[in-house]
């Protein structure tokens, strides 16, 4: 079954990284958030965000890199967080880094879902 679902493969594989790294809860938190970045960037690569961002000039690249910077650094800072607590404090802290990468991922998805969609018609 694993070889048919790549996913479920990829959660596995994910997962098992999280074992292999320690018995902190934090690990699994932190393998479980980039399997779902991973997730979401084949989906950007679908749509074409990354060839329209590289055709694009520096003032189009330039904040598209800072914000995949601050996105991995806000959740790789997961993984220094081996106490509970700690990790609890932390995520309360950052509040608004979570609801901030949805809200920017949910707009770019639109924005390049419409893009797709004109080349569509416009090659009919």
């Amino acid at each position: 079954t694993f070889y048919n679902n790549k996913k479920l493969a990829s959660l596995l594989t994910f997962m098992m990284s999280a074992f292999w790294h320690g018995f902190y809860p934090t690990y699994y938190v932190f393998f479980f958030l980039f399997f779902l970045l991973q997730n979401a960037n084949e989906y950007f690569d679908k749509l074409g965000l990354y060839t329209y961002i590289r055709s694009g000039s520096y003032i189009k690249r330039i904040p598209m890199w800072l914000f995949s910077q601050f996105m991995v650094n806000s959740l790789g800072a997961i993984i220094f967080n081996l106490e509970w607590g700690l990790f609890i404090q932390f995520m309360k802290n950052i509040k608004c880094v979570p609801i901030f990468i949805i809200l920017v991922l949910c707009v770019y998805t639109k924005v390049m879902s419409g893009r797709m969609k004109k080349k569509e018609i416009k090659k009919e």
